[in-house]
């Protein structure tokens, strides 16, 4: 593949690579996605955290909406694949995806030749190690490349609910089982691969009557507890928050924004561009993806952590806004304008504290705080411009994505 049609970039301690935005590969590796998609079932984050939900729990839900557990035990293994998209061996998936007695369900002599040619430009070419994370075609390649590992998993846990995102795995099995050698025997399978665990984040935990559970998985984390403070161990419920990690990251990022801030000439368009970066933290925010063209993106910790149970651990990252606007430069009225934005957060969770708290009242709440940029009015789309771009020089002929990417470049300075 020719280096003219991707960069690499570093993300979170990594090198990611994207295809340019002119290049008509662009177009031709996301084809072959969607060529190769139709042979797998594939789990949504989401999708992943409900099932973990409904495993554990009843069907049913009481009055005030809570997930009650199961009322037998479990042994809950939490894996991950060290190093995943660098590791993968692209002989072994290439000898995989075409040799007719392989055991994965496809074989490319059912491609095209210029597929054909865009796989072998891919997976041969010496500047990656592995699969390159971040074009879109690698996380399709990569189920290839662990679908005998899934069946393996399957086959000597028959009983179980095994739930994969890409390189981060649950194995939630209805009963107390002999834990030795469970790591060891997975390991040796992933070695058959050229891939190894992680031992930081390997972890089994077992769950009775007696014994409760806590567990990181995808961004939340996940525990059990009594249903009241009187203990009571028939009912015992399942919760969820955003995982300790996550919310350091948050908080590392609101820093951020206001240190970026306190830098700045502290103009109105200063604030605004603060203002948004705040408001797309907090709020649920829906928009057509700056880098994907024609996609929507959900951010904000209303859509992606839709499944929370305890707002808790969102209420210190408030007071995090606060401690950093009582510490700003910001203008009386620009801080104001901040706590009004959060202020919902708070009376939820008055809510939430009060005797008999509903459940679903958070459920509605992440519904309904929410932001569309995707069904924002042009006028809407070019104040806000506006306010972080004054001089920005508007083209007749963009669209309401254009106008969506415009913004998002603008409020993150791309």
């Amino acid at each position: 593949m020719n280096k003219k049609n991707y960069y690499p970039s570093r993300v979170k301690g990594r090198t990611v690579f994207q295809l340019n935005r002119d290049s008509e590969l662009r177009g031709q590796y996301n084809a072959l996605k969607e060529k190769l998609s139709e042979f797998f079932n594939f789990l949504s984050r989401n999708d992943s955290i409900n099932k973990i939900i409904r495993t554990l729990t009843n069907p049913v839900v009481d009055e005030r909406g809570r997930h009650f557990l199961q009322k037998h035990d479990y042994t809950i293994i939490r894996c991950d694949i060290k190093d995943f998209f660098p590791s993968i061996n692209k002989h072994k998936l290439y000898q995989k995806l075409t040799q007719l007695t392989s055991t994965v369900p496809f074989a490319v002599h059912n491609l095209s030749a210029p597929d054909l040619k865009l796989l072998r430009d891919l997976l041969f070419d010496s500047s990656f190690d592995g699969l390159p994370q971040g074009f879109a075609i690698s996380s399709i390649l990569s189920e290839f490349y662990l679908y005998e590992f899934d069946e393996y998993i399957k086959r000597i846990f028959p009983n179980a609910t095994y739930i994969r995102y890409v390189d981060d795995f649950l194995i939630i099995i209805p009963n107390i089982v002999d834990s030795k050698n469970i790591q060891l025997n997975i390991q040796l399978e992933l070695t058959k691969l050229n891939l190894l665990l992680s031992k930081e984040k390997f972890d089994i935990q077992f769950y009775s009557r007696s014994k409760d559970f806590r567990f990181d998985f995808l961004g939340y984390s996940f525990f059990s507890q009594n249903s009241s403070k009187i203990y009571d161990s028939k009912n015992k419920i399942l919760s969820l928050t955003i995982a300790e990690k996550k919310i350091v990251k948050i908080k590392n990022k609101i820093d951020k924004y206001f240190l970026h801030y306190k830098k700045s000439k502290h103009t109105t368009s200063d604030f605004y561009q603060l203002y948004y970066q705040i408001q797309n933290i907090f709020k649920g925010i829906i928009i057509y993806s700056p880098k994907h063209s024609g996609s929507v993106q959900y951010i904000g910790i209303p859509n992606s952590y839709r499944y929370i149970t305890e707002i808790d651990d969102i209420i210190p990252l408030i007071y995090v806004v606060f401690y950093n606007t009582r510490h700003s430069a910001l203008k009386k009225e620009q801080k104001e304008k901040i706590k009004f934005l959060l202020m919902p957060y708070f009376l939820q969770n008055k809510k939430m504290k009060s005797n008999d708290p509903d459940y679903r009242l958070y459920e509605n709440f992440l519904r309904n705080f929410q932001y569309n940029y995707t069904k924002s009015s042009f006028k809407s789309l070019k104040s806000q411009i506006k306010n972080v771009s004054p001089n920005y020089k508007f083209n007749s002929e963009l669209t309401i994505r254009d106008f969506n990417k415009i913004l998002f470049q603008k409020i993150y300075r791309q």
